[in-house]
């Protein structure tokens, strides 16, 4: 009967490690010695991979096992556990070390940031004293990849709709405000504050309600309505003209949840086109003080009104543009965009509006926007067409700002692993088509590790800048380097006539980067290693070539270090 139950037991035992290895979770049964030390007792397989931990390594305290920086956390998050005698949870992130990424099944590579989410659970015996600890962590990169996407979403889209010059607002179901932006502020007179919280407040005259009403049945149906001028109230009781685009927003389930609404105030323009209708003089008093560059043209686009504005934003004189053409002063880039808003705008009767770069009596060019409006004679054929434009330059500029952040690294300012992809792409695809060589290699300063943990970050940051530097200062304008990620860095060196160079270029870097390095009065020296890599063979793809690349670093490092290594 004991032989059974024993039997019986050690199935259960079976069981229990064949569940625990398998768990996609790292799990760490930690005993504890005294308040200063601990060592594992038990680890699952892949909590063993990732540490490090061999057969050997269990029952050793866990100072001995862990490197520095990974003991001094999990010390002080183990001590906190015990302090607090309840279970912590909390976040880290690390680099993907190279004895990782070098597995085959491991999914991430070397440099790049993994995400872990730890619970340390204390043990107290009868007598309340804490003598394990139970550590289960969790692989939440995933999670919070999405979650930056998200969040750097998140943030275009308030960026949009707290910069946006056109009032924007969203309802719910219940037709109740729920968001308006500062423009809507600006334009209508209520704060946010006050319109969300007070659902009395209306921008609908009574006159349009029922209209509104037929708007709202069309967006319960998914439909999308687009510009169409309509009238509201604004907080002091004044009827503006806006031009109304709406849209469906629906839930999680896909049901209707209210709608987001861009009102453009048109009050002004439809003023001014009002005044050209009626009376040539009266247009002119209204354009003449307006900050917008106005401009009325015929059908040729010659030019027949110019407002003062032309003075005050282009220091040109109204004057100097009658008779001439709206091209004159559009950039030879543009010219063609012009020429075709001046005839569709002639052909369908309506608006059209569109970006572009024009000139300045300084002779700076500045982006600006504007909108064509056709004038129709009393045949309902173009006669005139009213330019109305700004000046953009700003935004233009923070946009090229933002492009230009997104494919660059934050912290040297050279292209950055998406960019560099792009780049080595279209140079592997010109390399093939010329039969010309063309070089990758990979460098990693060697031990950059200690000098972060020595002499602080700041140090470390200061270093990858100079390294740049010099290694630039070793290369051909031709050339492109770029980071992937801690101090790992990729070159390109395209249109070799022999490998040869490429050589004679790791060399000059290998020597450039053993010169003395001083910073904040610490002196001290560097080494790297360098993996090469070629193309042709021209039926490899830019991943095998990194790949290679990455196989001949590591050969390097292997090697002792301040040196490279090829792979054919």
């Amino acid at each position: 009967m004991a032989i059974k139950f024993m039997n019986k037991s050690l199935k259960h035992m079976d069981l229990f490690f064949q569940v625990f290895n398998n768990m996609s979770d790292m799990v760490f049964l930690t005993e504890v010695v005294n308040e200063n030390e601990f060592r594992y007792l038990l680890a699952n397989d892949p909590a063993k991979k990732f540490v490090g931990l061999t057969d050997e390594s269990i029952g050793k305290p866990i100072s001995e096992v862990l490197p520095c920086e990974a003991f001094e956390l999990i010390n002080a998050k183990y001590l906190e556990a015990m302090a607090k005698k309840e279970p912590i949870l909390y976040e880290d992130k690390m680099l993907v070390p190279q004895c990782l990424a070098n597995s085959q099944d491991y999914k991430y590579t070397i440099g790049q940031v993994v995400y872990w989410e730890s619970t340390i659970t204390p043990v107290f015996d009868q007598d309340g004293l804490c003598t394990h600890l139970l550590a289960v962590v969790r692989d939440i990169t995933d999670r919070k990849m999405r979650e930056n996407e998200l969040k750097k979403v998140k943030n275009r889209l308030e960026l949009i709709w707290n910069s946006a010059a056109d009032a924007m607002f969203t309802f719910d179901i219940d037709e109740n405000f729920v968001n308006v932006n500062k423009a809507f502020e600006e334009l209508f007179g209520w704060t946010e504050n006050d319109i969300v919280k007070d659902p009395s407040i209306s921008i609908i005259p009574k006159k349009n309600k029922e209209n509104f009403k037929g708007i709202i049945k069309k967006l319960k149906k998914g439909e999308v309505i687009p510009s169409h001028e309509v009238q509201c109230r604004t907080k002091g009781g004044q009827l503006i003209d806006v031009l109304a685009s709406y849209s469906p927003i629906y839930d999680h389930e896909g049901n209707w949840d209210g709608a987001v609404v861009v009102y453009k105030d048109i009050t002004e323009r439809n003023k001014i086109y009002q005044e050209l209708i009626e009376s040539e003089s009266r247009y002119r008093l209204i354009a003449d003080h307006s900050s917008d560059l106005i401009k009325v043209v015929n059908t040729e686009g010659r030019v027949l009104y110019a407002s003062p504005s032309h003075k005050t934003v282009l220091n040109m004189f109204p004057d100097d543009f009658l008779g001439k053409s709206i091209l004159s002063f559009v950039h030879s880039d543009h010219r063609y965009k012009m020429k075709q808003a001046l005839k569709k705008i002639a052909d369908t009767k309506e608006s059209f509006s569109l970006d572009y770069k024009r000139l300045k009596n300084n002779g700076e060019w500045i982006w600006v926007h504007t909108i064509g409006s056709p004038i129709l004679d009393e045949k309902g054929n173009v006669s005139r067409i009213v330019f109305e434009a700004r000046d953009i330059t700003e935004r233009k500029e923070y946009e090229e700002k933002l492009k230009h952040h997104a494919h660059h690294d934050y912290l040297t300012g050279i292209p950055n692993r998406a960019l560099f992809n792009k780049r080595l792409r279209g140079e592997m695809e010109l390399a093939k088509q010329s039969e010309k060589i063309l070089s990758l290699m990979l460098l990693d300063l060697d031990q950059f590790k200690k000098v972060n943990d020595t002499m602080g970050h700041d140090i470390g940051d200061e270093l990858l800048i100079g390294i740049v530097n010099r290694v630039k200062s070793c290369l051909q304008e031709k050339d492109i380097m770029a980071r992937l990620g801690g101090d790992e860095f990729v070159i390109l060196l395209p249109e070799l006539n022999n490998r040869s160079e490429a050589i004679e270029t790791a060399n000059r870097i290998l020597q450039s980067l053993q010169d003395d390095w001083l910073f904040n009065n610490n002196c001290f020296t560097t080494t790297s290693s360098i993996g090469i890599s070629f193309y042709p063979p021209f039926d490899q793809d830019s991943k095998m070539l990194l790949k290679k690349a990455d196989t001949a670093l590591y050969k390097a490092k292997k090697n002792g270090r301040n040196n490279y290594q090829l792979i054919l």
